[in-house]
């Protein structure tokens, strides 16, 4: 595939790679409330400025726990499992660390995870 190198904020040139994208990704989660962070035009001079984040949506108090018990399996099961299915399929997995916290902020405000 074509593809041209683009400037990030660091002033770099950077090509669209496994490792730009994971530079983009490895930011500051910590300070993000609820996970609300873009990672378009990233800090860091490796990261690609052309990456997106992808948001789920789930209500703390859902109406029906059973039907939100089952979407927190299917997506505990892509935290545990799909790590290595993301980089076959050419994403980019989730830090390490931040799948640590997306965990922790699961137990912490979700009820029907436990």
């Amino acid at each position: 595939m074509t593809f041209g190198l683009v400037q990030n904020r660091s002033g770099k040139f950077i090509k669209p790679d496994a490792a730009s994208f994971q530079a983009a990704a490895s930011a500051d989660w910590q300070k993000a409330q609820d996970f609300y962070l873009l990672m378009t035009d990233a800090p860091g001079e490796a990261a690609y400025p052309i990456a997106a984040t992808a948001f789920v949506v789930m209500p703390k108090k859902p109406r029906d726990p059973a039907r939100s018990k089952s979407a927190f399996e299917f997506f505990r099961w892509a935290l545990e499992n799909g790590q290595k299915q993301a980089s076959d399929l050419d994403y980019v997995p989730l830090p390490a660390g931040l799948v640590q916290q997306i965990d922790g902020y699961w137990k912490s405000e979700f009820a029907v995870t436990n």
